[in-house]
């Protein structure tokens, strides 16, 4: 099983089953989401954002994986202040965890002979 998150070059240890990420990642997540849903509500026109906003947004992303991956995670990770980017990588990092989860539940229904 995988347990390495890559992005740009930048590598970090991650296990979706390590008991700190478990009662971490859903609550960051989630912190996440909703502070990037507070900030458009407050800053969009139209629906869309200008380039502060992007900053601003690129920095609530920052912060996500700073908490997750370790201090400086975001620094390594990304050279710009591109949101598609910052997206992206959380988008991957999210199918990281899925196919851990997929993986462990596996061994289990093999350990119970299903």
């Amino acid at each position: 099983m995988n347990k390495i998150f890559k992005w740009n070059g930048a590598e970090f240890k991650f296990s979706a089953l390590d008991a700190d990420m478990i009662e971490k990642f859903g609550t960051i997540k989630q912190q996440t989401f909703e502070e990037l849903m507070e900030y458009e509500k407050k800053h969009e026109i139209n629906g869309v954002l200008n380039a502060e906003g992007v900053r601003a947004e690129c920095k609530i992303i920052d912060r996500t994986f700073d908490k997750l991956l370790g201090d400086g995670a975001a620094k390594k990770m990304f050279s710009d202040t591109d949101i598609h980017e910052r997206v992206a990588a959380f988008n991957k990092l999210v199918n990281l965890r899925e196919a851990q989860v997929e993986s462990y539940n596996k061994l289990v229904q093999s350990m119970a002979g299903d």
